[in-house]
């Protein structure tokens, strides 16, 4: 949900099921059940984007203790320059015990303006969190961003949430995906 232009928020209540096959039949092993809230900072000083994800009221049983879980984050370019991920954004994997010991995950994306469209250098995107364990993946949340570089404002680059109830224009001949 955006709350303004420079925060977005989403939380949920999310199960992975680890299962293992067995001639052709699937059974659960174990399940995990949990509680992610994301919180996502625009900026008005610089074409970046960053997102901090804390997971818990974890439960966990079976082999869903020691399974692998990542907690990731997708920039996807919609419109205008390249979506530059921090190095430290590629998936971030722990188990669901090591989770409840460290429960957050830091993403960060920034928008260059070689490619961005315009006299104001503008960009879009859109974005979809995740959570990935075996053969299941759960998103955790998607929506849309814009980065420019307009002179006339009071700050002279930033970045903000564009999809919600007092949303920034797209351009019209394209669909936002997001929530």
């Amino acid at each position: 949900m955006v709350l303004d232009h420079f925060s977005w928020c989403k939380v949920g209540n999310h199960t992975l099921t680890v299962k293992e096959c067995l001639f052709s039949v699937y059974r659960e092993t174990g399940r995990a059940t949990f509680r992610l809230s994301t919180l996502g900072q625009g900026s008005n000083s610089s074409r970046e984007v960053s997102f901090t994800t804390f997971m818990d009221q974890i439960n966990v049983s079976g082999e869903a203790a020691v399974e692998p879980v990542t907690l990731d984050m997708e920039c996807v370019v919609f419109n205008g320059s390249a979506c530059t991920a921090d190095p430290l954004n590629a998936g971030q994997t722990q188990t669901m015990t090591a989770w409840a010991a460290s429960p957050s995950a830091f993403f960060k994306f920034t928008s260059p303006t070689v490619g961005a469209t315009g006299s104001d250098l503008l960009s879009w995107y859109d974005f979809e969190g995740s959570v990935n364990a075996s053969d299941e993946t759960v998103s955790t949340g998607s929506n849309g961003f814009r980065c420019d570089s307009a002179s006339y404002l009071n700050y002279p680059r930033g970045c903000a949430f564009d999809l919600g109830p007092r949303a920034l224009v797209r351009p019209e001949h394209q669909q936002p995906r997001g929530e």
